[in-house]
């Protein structure tokens, strides 16, 4: 082998690197030049290309991995409910009691005017020793002077006494096309939660420095730790972008961002199309990737729609966010400019609107290998004509494994047994040919599912939060689990000639863990830690001390 003719920056050897190529190579060193592998293999091949300015990093054995792909992530978001908002998830609290004592902890530290807002779960109701939602009432205890919002994800969003009368809504108020208010039968007024929402909520935004500090947090506190190295983003408002661009510019963004912009609330589709930016744009550390559309709501809020009604209403089918003509307009756009499009539709009806606004748009004005995925297609009720029909139109499903263990034990109330007999599926779609990516969808609900790991166990353990196995056939290997979010996730993101694996000529992002996550038991796969995560060749995470 000749000697470098580039800088080498960084040498990693002497440990067990698994590149996850398409031979699943295993080699024992690495090369790294201008933030790209120069080299890979034995250690003494590698050597040689060490120079007096190369940073040498000797692993002792440990395994190495490509880094993380999180394919579904809401950084803006998930940033501010960490680090902005009272922290009142289950686990920890156990009661209603427990949630208003953690609001009522954070309220002094709200300055007059804001609204005190927690976060809590999904699906959190079904986890509290009461089996049900906060209310108006029981918020009121915080604070009846003042609005207070408690936030079980983006879908359900529990308003106190003040917060309905700041927001004019009553008895008879109807609430946006997507949006419901329940109502309490005894008396016919609102009893303080609101489905599908969030977004009609005019909180007092946190200024920019606040944002900036919350997202650097989050890098910090979760994304790095976690080994994840890129995101594909959902942010919710533009200010995000211009946050990310500002930390780029001092060359503090320690993370790759591919994101999507939120039609059309977020921003118009007319004002996208006509900025000329396309699919892509940007460099290695930003880049515009398309747009996100909601079909409907979430399945945490019942909002997710159902041909057939949810069990515990016989009377409710869920919400759609959007009509087949609007979404079919939305898409043909995308297709004629180039944009890829990813679409949120959790339930069966939505699903099919989804797919039928494909198929009208590839009628229209074909376009090869769009990659558009449906999130969340694949989690419940999957019936594989719907993924017959997908694959046919080039579709790519992004179910999310960390919701087994987040709302899994919750489906059948939601759904009846028949619907939950069989979700979450993984084996069935990468045994069809779906690359299906790995994604937490992080927005703070369930921080434990930005950890990569937490989420590969549960796609091989298929465990709920008490305990209770779902659809077990659906397990997959070690292999396909770590190929979801490194392979899979850079396919979904149309960079997979650009990082997923460790080759030639690809980003040097690479992450070392405690553990073989080959040779540990299924029980262990979620105490897998990171040790060091590696970015372009600079190490941004090192608590092993590298």
């Amino acid at each position: 082998m000749e000697k470098a003719r580039f800088r080498t920056d960084m040498v990693v050897l002497n440990g067990r690197i698994v590149t996850m190529d398409k031979q699943m190579s295993v080699v024992e060193a690495i090369a790294i030049s201008g933030a790209r592998i120069l080299a890979l293999g034995p250690i003494e091949d590698i050597k040689r290309f060490i120079e007096p300015s190369t940073r040498v990093v000797d692993l002792g054995g440990k395994t190495v991995l490509p880094g993380f792909i999180d394919a579904h992530y809401h950084l803006q978001l998930a940033s501010c409910t960490l680090s902005l908002m009272a922290q009142c998830h289950t686990p920890p609290n156990k009661t209603i009691d427990d949630v208003i004592l953690r609001l009522q902890e954070w309220e002094p530290k709200v300055p007059l005017g804001k609204w005190v807002v927690g976060q809590g779960s999904l699906l959190q109701e079904r986890k509290l020793k009461e089996q049900r939602f906060p209310t108006r009432y029981d918020l009121d205890r915080v604070s009846r002077d003042r609005p207070v919002a408690l936030r079980f994800g983006m879908h359900v969003t529990i308003l106190n006494s003040k917060a309905l009368e700041i927001l004019g809504i009553k008895r008879d108020t109807i609430p946006p096309r997507g949006s419901a208010f329940d109502i309490d039968p005894s008396n016919g007024e609102p009893t303080g939660v609101a489905r599908d929402f969030w977004n009609y909520i005019p909180f007092p935004n946190p200024d920019e420095e606040q944002v900036t500090q919350a997202i650097k947090e989050n890098i910090r506190n979760f994304c790095l730790p976690n080994g994840i190295t890129s995101i594909h983003d959902l942010p919710e408002t533009t200010l995000a972008l211009r946050i990310y661009q500002k930390l780029l510019a001092k060359e503090n963004l320690p993370i790759r961002i591919r994101f999507y912009y939120e039609v059309p609330n977020m921003i118009r589709m007319d004002h996208v199309v006509s900025s000329g930016l396309g699919q892509g744009f940007g460099n290695d550390f930003l880049r515009q990737g398309g747009i996100k559309i909601f079909v409907d709501g979430g399945i945490t809020s019942a909002g997710a729609c159902f041909h057939d009604a949810y069990d515990f209403n016989n009377n409710h089918y869920g919400n759609l966010a959007m009509d087949q003509e609007e979404l079919n307009r939305y898409v043909l756009q995308a297709n004629e400019v180039g944009l890829q499009v990813l679409m949120h539709a959790a339930g069966d009806r939505a699903i099919d609107i989804a797919l039928e606004a494909v198929e009208k748009a590839q009628e229209a004005c074909y376009r090869p290998d769009h990659r558009y995925r449906i999130e969340h297609m694949g989690n419940v009720h999957p019936q594989m004509h719907r993924f017959k029909r997908a694959k046919r139109l080039g579709v790519l499903p992004v179910p999310n494994m960390g919701f087994i263990n987040s709302w899994g034990d919750q489906v059948e109330y939601l759904l009846g047994k028949e619907r939950a007999r069989s979700g979450f599926w993984c084996k069935t779609l990468i045994d069809e040919g779906f690359p299906i990516p790995g994604s937490s969808d992080a927005t703070g609900t369930h921080p434990e599912n930005t950890n990569p790991f937490f989420c590969i166990s549960c796609a091989i353990n298929r465990k709920t939060f008490s305990g209770k196995t779902i659809s077990p056939e659906e397990r997959i290997s070690m292999t396909e689990a770590v190929k979801m979010y490194t392979n899979y996730s850079a396919y979904a993101g149309f960079e997979e000639n650009k990082k997923g694996s460790l080759e030639v000529g690809k980003l040097g992002d690479l992450i070392v863990v405690s553990e073989n996550p080959w040779e540990v038991s299924d029980s262990e796969i979620v105490n897998i830690k990171v040790v060091c995560t590696i970015l372009g060749g600079e190490i941004v995470y090192n608590p092993a001390g590298f």
